[in-house]
């Protein structure tokens, strides 16, 4: 038997790729959205990998499921995600509910770091103040425009 003929079928695994990356989007997509679990805290990522490793498809060298054909450190990090022999389960830990502001926060400090020039309000009031580099902006109700001068 080659090494390919372990794992499912190329069209087998992009079967489960194209339905796992589906999952992942309606998940983040859904109205709860952060309430959503999407990945997993350290400690279930290492002890799904545990399981991983002692089952009789586990492939060591490649750390990949011949049962499915996954890569496991990928697959271990998503909580919807499960074994297809039932070794584990789609998990309901709520880590990225507790995580989300914290992320969000610091991709808006990345975001305003990177950015360079007045950062209007998103919905601003018509005829509201804007200061920036000293000079005054004011909202027309369409756009910004430099007041004075």
């Amino acid at each position: 038997m080659t090494e390919e003929s372990q794992y499912p079928s190329i069209p087998d695994q992009a079967k489960n790729l194209a339905k796992f990356s589906f999952d992942v989007i309606r998940t983040a997509l859904t109205p709860n959205g952060p309430n959503q679990t999407l990945l997993v805290s350290p400690e279930v990522r290492e002890e799904r990998m545990n399981v991983c490793r002692s089952c009789e498809y586990y492939d060591e060298k490649q750390n990949r499921c011949r049962h499915c054909g996954c890569h496991l450190e990928a697959k271990v990090r998503f909580a919807i995600d499960s074994c297809p022999l039932k070794k584990w389960n789609v998990s309901d830990e709520n880590w990225i509910s507790n995580e989300y502001e914290d992320v969000l926060n610091r991709m808006q400090q990345q975001k305003e770091e990177k950015m360079d020039g007045p950062r209007f309000p998103f919905e601003p009031e018509l005829g509201e103040l804007f200061t920036y580099k000293e000079k005054t902006w004011q909202y027309d109700g369409k756009i910004w425009r430099i007041c004075g001068d």
